[in-house]
């Protein structure tokens, strides 16, 4: 695919800062009035919860850069609360006194926290409870702590979407050292990467160290989920007491617990878990990969766990699992992944996964965890990556063009996604004005070029594409000589398939030339007849022609012309006398 897909998007949250009519507290404070609803913190507020406090449904409160040391309750509010310039330079910390934000009073979609490092909160980061429904997005959630959910809480009927939060460094004592979600929580879960997170109690129950999941069904899509621990179950994600959650497209890695050391499941859960890749966890008793429960494994990667992949009495079906697992499609091969030492769980080309997956699978996603469309070549791939070929070259449009006229061009292929398409070369210069149409088309500006057939190569993330002789740099005709009784015409050129060399007197072809290699005399008897070269591509040709001394001549002009395809010459016009117009193209 592309590069390793532990990428965050948390810097550069920007907006552009709207004046308002003087009023209201605060330095320089502005009226709410207006289509606007901007509120500036500490322009218009000095703390964030007095801008909250202020604000009206739909109000977007924009946070400059420094550390807001206060707990944040939302009270039921439909706001934005935004950070200027992204978690780097904008801090909430709650002093060690409850959540550091907390939503608690229903509130609804279009409620949002976005672009802040969230930090030494007591009661977790985040809580979100009694059903409400915010946007948590962007975020760095790190160094807080708790009983339940170190990183994030939601309980009771919360509907929250979570997404791209780099979750990290936080710790509780019971269950979900990074997320813990319950109780009829149809929570969204998204795109985060989810590390380094502890479950540091000692009761045999306990686990959970990236996400614990209870009573509930969220949907766990695309997240990085490595190096947490679990003390006794999940190292990973541990699913516990009828939750019955969809898991797929996420990497669940160097994890580790007493049980289950990337994923546990218990007491009456059915989760679904498709399209993940499980490797490089540990237990300390059995399940380094996968234990317990009754979980629906399928298209997942179970590799390099220890002591052992899975425990006997899972569900698996077109899975390759280290050791072999009983099952519909599964397999016992090297996965062949890009780097995973690195975190980099792409497949190669090499891959055994690759369209060897289930696509009527339950909790199968549309895209894979980079956002590439999650079936390509027919049939879906086995893992959290669904395996993008190298670009395919198959045309040019046009496919010659003067050598030192460059010419806007259409190529046409396979594979060329966007954003990772680096480069377009012909004949190893790079082309100008690239853009990647969609992926199968890219236009571009041809550079000029030397006379040739030239490879033509898009390079991408995953690898170079080649079209071998793919466009060709057309010479001019170089026509020189002597047009008098007696004289000569040297002719230069290099030869396209299906080229032909017409002598023209008149308008009408006048010279019947033998094939290559050839020498003649340039008749001008009035009868029409043409000489058409059949070579290989780009055969070189230096020929002299004769001029008898036996005719008239005026008019005459030597061309080659592609029989397809532009027209491209090179000429010479001249008369026996007052020779005036000497003319090369």
């Amino acid at each position: 695919m592309r590069l390793v897909h532990v990428i965050l998007a948390l810097v550069g949250v920007f907006a552009v800062m709207v004046e308002h009519a003087a009023g209201g507290p605060g330095s320089g404070a502005g009226s709410l009035a207006g289509p606007t609803k901007l509120i500036l913190v500490p322009r218009d507020y000095p703390t964030i919860q007095g801008a909250i406090d202020a604000a009206p449904n739909g109000a977007t409160i924009m946070v400059s850069p420094g550390t807001y040391v206060e707990n944040i309750d939302f009270r039921g509010k439909r706001v934005r609360v935004r950070s200027a310039r992204g978690p780097a330079v904008t801090v909430i910390d709650g002093n060690q006194s409850g959540p550091t934000a907390f939503f608690g009073s229903g509130e609804l979609p279009g409620t949002e926290l976005r672009g802040f490092t969230i930090t030494n909160g007591s009661s977790g980061g985040i809580l979100c409870e009694y059903g409400s429904s915010p946007t948590i997005a962007d975020n760095v959630i790190s160094g807080n702590t708790n009983v339940f959910g170190g990183g994030i809480h939601i309980r009771y009927d919360c509907g929250p979407t979570i997404a791209r939060n780099q979750i990290s460094n936080n710790v509780c004592t019971e269950t979900g050292g990074g997320i813990l979600v319950e109780r009829n929580s149809p929570a969204l879960i998204l795109g985060n990467y989810i590390s380094d997170n502890v479950v540091s109690g000692t009761l045999t129950h306990f686990g959970g160290g990236g996400i614990e999941i209870v009573e509930c069904s969220p949907v766990v899509v695309g997240n990085t989920i490595v190096s947490n621990e679990g003390r006794h179950f999940g190292g990973g994600i541990y699913v516990y007491y009828q939750a019955n959650p969809i898991i797929a497209n996420n990497i669940i890695a160097n994890n580790s617990a007493r049980e289950g050391g990337g994923f546990a499941c218990r007491s009456g859960s059915y989760p679904i878990v498709t399209n993940n890749t499980i490797y490089g966890n540990t237990a300390t008793n059995t399940g380094g990969g996968a234990f317990g429960g009754a979980p629906v494994f399928a298209n997942t990667i179970v590799w390099g766990n220890t002591p052992n992949q899975l425990v006997s009495g899972l569900s698996a079906t077109f899975c390759n699992v280290q050791g072999g697992y009983p099952g519909t499609g599964n397999k016992n091969e090297p996965p062949a992944l890009m780097d995973p030492a690195n975190l980099d769980f792409h497949l190669t080309s090499a891959s055994p996964c690759i369209d060897a997956g289930n696509n009527t699978a339950l909790g199968i996603q549309a895209e894979d965890i980079d956002g590439d469309a999650r079936i390509i070549g027919g049939t879906v791939d086995i893992g959290a990556d669904e395996y993008l070929p190298k670009p395919v070259v198959t045309s040019v449009s046009p496919w010659r063009s003067k050598y030192d006229k460059p010419v806007p061009a259409t190529i046409t292929g396979q594979f060329f996604t966007q954003g990772a398409v680096t480069e377009v070369r012909f004949g190893g210069v790079a082309a100008t004005s690239v853009v990647v149409v969609d992926d199968a088309t890219i236009t571009c500006a041809v550079p000029a070029g030397t006379p040739g057939h030239v490879s033509v190569e898009v390079e991408s993330s995953l690898g170079t594409g080649l079209l071998e002789d793919g466009f060709a740099y057309t010479p001019t005709l170089t026509v020189t000589g002597d047009f008098q009784p007696g004289g000569t015409l040297d002719l230069e050129f290099l030869c396209n398939p299906g080229d032909s060399i017409w002598a023209i007197y008149g308008g009408l072809p006048q010279q019947n030339l033998q094939t290559p290699p050839f020498s003649g005399t340039l008749c001008i008897l009035p009868f029409q007849s043409m000489f058409l070269i059949q070579s290989w591509p780009f055969d070189e040709f230096n020929q002299t022609l004769n001029i008898p001394n036996d005719g008239a001549l005026s008019g005459v002009t030597v061309l080659m012309q592609g029989l397809v395809g532009p027209s491209l010459s090179g000429q010479k016009d001249a008369a026996w006398t007052n020779c005036g117009v000497v003319e090369i193209q």
